[in-house]
Formats: structure tokens, sequence, C-alpha cells
């Protein structure tokens, strides 16, 4: 905690199918690859629309800007996070009025500005006294036309080592060696920036790389170097752990990495959009689940996904849809709707889950059982020996 000096206080279905499955599989989930893609054509392209729900549901509580935004958000309380975002709009307003001074006090300068603008504005007192840095400390500035963000950044430079930020719920002038300690955790929405139309996957790796390359370079363990950390989280997401003035940064290429790509898409021309209601097939993947029985097993996963999903439908001819339950897939032939009701039924009976961008197996024998790998063609499962 630092000391400092105050400027300004301003549905029944599923415990049926549960059950049943329950009986056929009942071991700890174990994930294995065992998928011919071959076999099928899959349309692997994932749902965006899916994605906006996660992400809504996400913001419900909190001030968020909106999705297309690349403002991280910060892991705070909603309250905290209110009124930080307001000290920062704050900063990015043009300046009211001219900040035109000779050898005037930092301290009545900044007196002024936390008026004009209704913001909290605080001395780390510790930090500067560590310095030797006087809080009257004269400064000269004649700014017009610049964010008031802007501003601060040259004004503070006259003063050297001294840095500004905003934390709880303050702007805090502090070292600069104070703010490169103080890390802190936002989440960044990437899933526009990540997505491969030709896949159907999320490239986390590709912007990764991008940041921990162009972005402050020492500043990331991964270079071995410094402190901040980067992690992928599905269905889209960064969270990144840095100073505050690195989080700017990385808002700001990905800003512009935003406006590069939507130009870039308004050159290709346009193509004709795919009907909403169109059949079309998708696998997902599984594995031998099935205990003692096998073939029993699949007829009750296919029972569960029968009841669980909407599959008639208005305009849609019966004889163009189709579910298969095969040893290592679910196979189904429907339009988009149901076919992520497939998918969400089989996830929330643990067949299936998602890492990264795609769907995985979701392996849970009954037996106790090994997985081999023959160094080519596919996996071979065998029971391992009892004790």
């Amino acid at each position: 905690m630092f000391r400092g000096s105050v400027l300004r206080n301003c549905d029944w279905k599923f415990g049926f199918v549960c059950a049943l499955l329950l009986s056929a599989s009942n071991s700890v989930a174990q994930e294995n690859d065992l998928f011919d893609e071959s076999a099928v054509e899959i349309e692997r392209a994932a749902n965006r629309d899916e994605m906006k729900r996660v992400y809504d549901a996400a913001r419900a509580e909190s001030t968020n800007p909106p999705a297309t935004s690349s403002r991280g958000m910060v892991t705070q309380s909603p309250a905290m996070r209110k009124a930080n975002e307001r000290i920062d709009a704050a900063l990015d307003q043009p300046l009211k009025t001219p900040l035109d001074f000779i050898e005037i006090p930092l301290n009545q300068i900044l007196m002024r500005i936390s008026d004009d603008y209704n913001i909290p504005i605080v001395f780390d007192l510790q930090a500067l006294e560590a310095l030797a840095i006087s809080v009257e400390t004269e400064v000269t500035t004649n700014l017009r036309e610049v964010s008031l963000r802007t501003a601060f950044e040259i004004m503070l430079r006259q003063v050297e080592d001294l840095t500004y930020m905003v934390d709880n719920e303050v702007l805090l002038i502090t070292s600069e060696d104070e703010a490169m300690q103080r890390l802190e955790v936002r989440v960044y929405r990437v899933d526009d920036l990540i997505w491969v139309p030709s896949t159907g996957e999320l490239d986390f790796d590709s912007l990764i790389d991008i940041l921990v390359s162009s972005v402050e370079h020492d500043s990331w363990m991964e270079n071995g170097t410094g402190d901040g950390e980067v992690q992928p989280y599905s269905p889209g997401m960064l969270v990144i752990t840095q100073t505050r003035r690195i989080h700017q940064q990385i808002e700001t290429l990905f800003s512009t990495m935003r406006e590069v790509k939507a130009a870039i898409e308004a050159d290709r021309p346009v193509a004709a959009e795919e009907p909403s209601n169109a059949v079309r097939t998708k696998a997902f993947r599984i594995q031998n689940v099935w205990g003692d029985d096998p073939e029993q097993g699949r007829e009750v996963l296919h029972e569960a996904i029968a009841i669980s999903v909407g599959w008639e439908q208005e305009n849609i001819d019966e004889d163009d849809t189709f579910l298969a339950v095969l040893p290592d897939r679910v196979i189904a032939r429907h339009i988009p709707a149901v076919l992520r009701q497939v998918e969400g039924t089989l996830k929330q009976l643990d067949y299936i889950k998602t890492s990264g961008g795609g769907t995985s197996v979701f392996f849970s024998p009954s037996l106790p059982r090994k997985t081999v790998n023959p160094g080519g063609g596919p996996f071979q499962v065998e029971d391992a020996k009892q004790k």
C-alpha cells in the first residue's frame, strides 16, 4: 500500500440420460486423439454466434467496452473497474483548455487538472522520496490540442523517472520503477484476430509470437528477460499479465491490427452468404467409452442426443438429415442450430470438450486402459492388465 498525498477526493431429460451413461462409463476422463479426418468431410468452422453469447454473458454485470474494443478487461471488482475506466475516459479527452505554465510547481498544475476533469490525483510520496523528488518541483509546459493522457506523458518527462498510472480509483503520480513493478492481469477478446477461415481454427500461437517479439521484448518471461506473461484461453481470449504502460501498447497494437484487417476485408469481393438453414454435416470426435457393452453404449448415447435436441424442424427434409453414433465419433447432418445442440449435449455429458480452437476427444473407458502409439496410423487402445 502506498503512502500518498491526495489532491482531490473527488431439463428432467439430462438426469435420465446421465444415469444411463454412468452405467456405461465411470472412469476419469482423459484426452486422446483418434479421429481420421479423411473418413468424413468435417466442417470445422467454429460458431461465432456462440462465441458472442459467451462474451455477452461474461460482460453482463460490467461496464466493459463493446466486443470490438481493443481495450482489455482488468480483473478487478466491478466498482473499482468502473472508477478506473472513468479516469481512463478523462485521460482520453482532448484538453479543455491549454496547459500553459512557466516554472509552476507540479502539485499546483495537477490540482487544476484534478478540478477541471474531476479526477482524484495522488502523489506516491514514498516513491518520490526514494528519488528525492519534491511535489513542488517546478515544470514548464505549453500544450494544446492533445489528449490529457498525452499532456501527462509530456509534462512528467521533465521530472526524471516520474510517471503516472491509474490505480485503485485514483491517478497515481509515481516513479518509473514502482510502475514497472505493478503488474495488472487483463483479459482480451482476440477471436477476430486469430480466426483462420481456411481451417476453422483459432491460431493463438501466431498472435502470442507477435506480442512477445514486438511489444517491449525484454518485458516478457517467455523471452527470459521479464515478468510479463500471456496465456491463451478458449473460446478466444488472451489473459495477459503486464504493467499498465505495456497494456496500453498492447491495446494500440490490437487496435491497429483490427483497422488493417478491416481494410483488407473491405477490399475483398463480397461472397454470397450461405443460408442459415442450410443442411450440413459435422463430426464430433469421441472414443470407445462403452465399457463391456459397446452396442448398448452407442444406443444410449444416440437416445441421449435424440431426446435432447430439436431434431424436427420446419422446412427441413428429414431424408436429408441423419444421426450416427460410431465407435470413435458422432456424425450428424442437420442445420447449424441443431448441430450446435448436438455439440452442447455431448459437452454436457462430458464426451467432448473444447481445447484451443477445436473439439477434442474425451476418453473415459469403464475399465483401466492404456494408450499405445504404434508409430504411425491411428492409436491402438489396449486393456491394461488387472492387478
